[in-house]
């Protein structure tokens, strides 16, 4: 069975879905996890239609969707089902998600529109972390997860926080700068 815990994902997109959550609470959007990690067998071939608390949704064939790598997730506003895509909390957590840097479905072209699903995968491409070959079988999926995964390059983290101010340093400096001319004007009225 699909992983529905956070937990299951890699730690970049683990920290992304986490402020998701944080920040839809936030707007007063409690949310559900319905879906994170899949095993290759359970997201099989291209074409298959996925269930989605209770209702079909579009499902891309073995490792060329981010759920295998462990960097997609699918999250619902409590109380709203994929057969609401109108509501506006979509919109919202949409919105959100992108704000983080996160890929959202609800951008993706019909009939694959998915507004509950979030991906990260910075600079990464299905096509080459999941060969043709991968997609004939949830074997060769899982054989493919394997190297990708030992070929991906660490995800770079966040920048270095900018140096502390050195304030006593600007101080001593503003008052140099202010000795120093204090002593040109000086000079300048004795001319």
């Amino acid at each position: 069975m699909a992983s529905t815990s956070v937990a299951d994902l890699t730690p970049d997109t683990r920290q992304l879905a986490e402020k998701l959550i944080a920040a839809a609470a936030s707007q007063g959007i409690k949310t559900t996890i319905a879906s994170t990690r899949r095993s290759c067998a359970e997201q099989g071939p291209a074409g298959m239609t996925a269930t989605v608390l209770g209702q079909p949704a579009h499902r891309a064939g073995f490792c060329r969707s981010w759920h295998v790598w462990g960097r997609a997730f699918d999250i619902f506003p409590v109380g709203v089902t994929t057969s609401s895509p109108s509501d506006p909390r979509w919109a919202i957590l949409g919105a959100l998600g992108e704000s983080l840097g996160l890929v959202w479905g609800g951008k993706f072209n019909p009939p694959a529109t998915e507004p509950w699903h979030f991906e990260y995968h910075p600079g990464m491409d299905p096509r080459t972390v999941c060969p043709d070959s991968a997609l004939l079988s949830a074997a060769a999926c899982e054989a493919a997860v394997v190297a990708g995964n030992a070929k991906q390059p660490p995800v770079p983290g966040p920048p270095p926080a900018p140096p502390e101010p050195n304030l006593a340093g600007q101080a001593l400096a503003f008052a140099a700068g202010a000795a120093l001319g204090w002593w040109a004007a000086q000079r300048w009225r004795q001319r």
